[in-house]
């Protein structure tokens, strides 16, 4: 449970699961979306649509929230009233040393970098809250954008609006996507951040390796 004075609701949108997530989640105050269509894009959107906030926050299944995550995004847009989106980072959790340096460590560099030569941050999709009326008004997730869908969002928003990193905005992950295979994975990265960001290309099929 979150620790604030906010009012909030949660969403769960369930993409046709076939594992435990149903049932789990039937234990707890939570409103469940059914999306037939698969996608990580699609299930944004379809959550974004049912949602009856001015906030929009967004996290994924294998992230485990702080108490203070919305209070911390609450005092971020009151300190930033001109932000459209602020966006967090993550850190490894039960993993090994090396890997949880590196997300506490070279992530947030890596954000850095990414504000210095872009010209703004990126949009995270593990933890990034953005303005329902912002949303709306940049044509939403793009329902073809099969990978970094936050990151192509992101670009959009920035043409015009301002994006605001919030180092203490902080979700836990585990290292699924990493481990053993870090390689392979900084080269799909590198794949994705290539063909979204300097080609400006839309990805229309999953580049990531489906690691459950």
């Amino acid at each position: 449970l979150q620790r604030t004075t906010v009012s909030y609701e949660i969403l769960l949108v369930d993409t046709a699961s076939s594992d435990q997530t149903l049932a789990i989640a039937k234990e707890f105050p939570v409103r469940i979306i059914h999306e037939s269509r698969k996608g990580r894009n699609i299930a944004h959107q379809t959550g974004a649509d049912n949602a009856k906030g001015v906030l929009l926050c967004f996290t994924e299944a294998d992230c485990q929230l702080p108490p203070n995550w919305i209070e911390t995004i609450a005092k971020a847009f009151e300190t930033n009233p001109n932000s459209a989106a602020v966006v967090g980072r993550y850190v490894f959790i039960d993993s090994t040393p090396l890997y949880e340096w590196l997300s506490r460590i070279i992530l947030p560099i890596g954000d850095t970098l990414f504000r210095l030569i872009h010209g703004h941050y990126s949009l995270r999709a593990s933890n990034f809250t953005i303005r329902k009326a912002v949303l709306h008004d940049v044509g939403g997730f793009n329902p073809l954008a099969r990978e970094f869908d936050d990151v192509e969002l992101g670009m959009r928003v920035a043409r015009k609006r301002v994006i605001t990193y919030v180092p203490n905005l902080v979700v836990y992950t585990r290292d699924r996507r990493i481990a053993g295979r870090i390689t392979t994975y900084l080269q799909e990265l590198l794949g994705n951040y290539v063909r979204t960001v300097i080609l400006r290309q839309v990805i229309h099929k999953k580049m990531y390796a489906d690691i459950r």
